[in-house]
């Protein structure tokens, strides 16, 4: 059984078959049902159609248990076992991802790295992504789960001896994407080349063509 522990919307979320929307507004809050368990932060907003999840907007941490599914608008997410941690406004979701595998349609998230997304028209976009902002986001996390000082300190601590891997892995992912933009360019190099030679040879031609009409037999 779920149980729900909201400002608002309380008994829609029991019924599977329905739709409602839930969150928060003045208070931190939670719910738990089955492999999800939904911290709140202040002023969240979130919609439970059918059983899914729908993030709208406001800080939410997602402990994951076992693969699951939520929406962000009409598109769907694939969370493995893990940690996240969703904020942002209603046109552009940004996670977290502490532990665990986000996928977006066809964008993905692993560990240590901070994505963001937005929608244009029927497509989500996303930005470039980065390694999540330790400071920014010790803030968001305690005051989301509402963790007292000692388990703020613990936490702090542990994500300190994860954080050296993230700055590691970006470092890495910023040097692969330097060489996919440098192979790129050099692609489109060689594109525009052969199409100077393309057309200087086509002109070539059409010159020899004119002098054989005029000038030949």
């Amino acid at each position: 059984m779920a149980v729900g522990f909201v400002e608002y919307a309380k008994d829609c979320l029991e019924k599977k078959e329905s739709i409602c929307h839930f969150g928060t507004v003045s208070k931190p809050s939670e719910y738990k049902a089955e492999n999800i368990h939904i911290f709140m932060d202040k002023n969240t907003l979130l919609k439970s159609n059918k059983g899914m999840i729908e993030w709208v907007f406001g800080s939410v941490l997602l402990e994951v248990s076992s693969s699951t599914f939520v929406k962000y608008k009409e598109f769907t997410i694939k969370l493995e076992k893990g940690s996240y941690l969703l904020f942002g406004k209603e046109d552009a979701l940004r996670v977290d991802v502490l532990d665990g595998h986000f996928q977006l349609e066809k964008f993905e998230v692993t560990e240590g790295f901070q994505a963001t997304f937005k929608v244009s028209g029927n497509e989500i976009k996303i930005e470039p992504m980065q390694v999540i902002d330790f400071k920014e986001h010790i803030i968001r996390y305690v005051k989301t789960k509402q963790l007292n000082r000692s388990q703020a300190v613990t936490y702090i601590e542990e994500l300190k001896v994860k954080f050296k891997n993230y700055l590691t892995w970006g470092s890495e992912l910023n040097q692969s994407l330097i060489k996919r933009a440098i192979a790129e360019e050099s692609r489109k190099e060689n594109k525009r080349k052969l199409s100077l030679e393309k057309a200087r040879l086509k002109v070539q031609k059409q010159k020899q063509s004119y002098f054989d009409k005029t000038f030949g037999r």
